[in-house]
């Protein structure tokens, strides 16, 4: 079974060549994950595709990918 699934938040570790850059995971099959491009973390190695819908995408082997922890903010005003 593999720890990321999809809609998972994830982020490139410092070894990668997208190193920073954060998405959202569309396919967790196989050794590389399949990430979609967040809108504000621009990714130029990404690519278009017309198969997995609007956006940009890039492959993170799986021992290169940190997953975010998803946070809830609180509004303190």
């Amino acid at each position: 079974m593999s720890k990321f699934k999809v809609g998972d938040h994830v982020k490139a570790a410092v070894t990668s060549k997208h190193y920073k850059y954060t998405g959202t995971v569309v396919d967790p099959n196989g050794e590389f994950i399949l990430v979609k491009c967040d809108e504000d973390s621009k990714n130029p190695l990404a690519w278009k595709s017309t198969v997995h819908g609007e956006g940009k995408f890039f492959c993170l082997n799986k021992d290169l990918v940190i997953k975010l922890k998803e946070t809830k903010w609180k509004n303190y005003y």
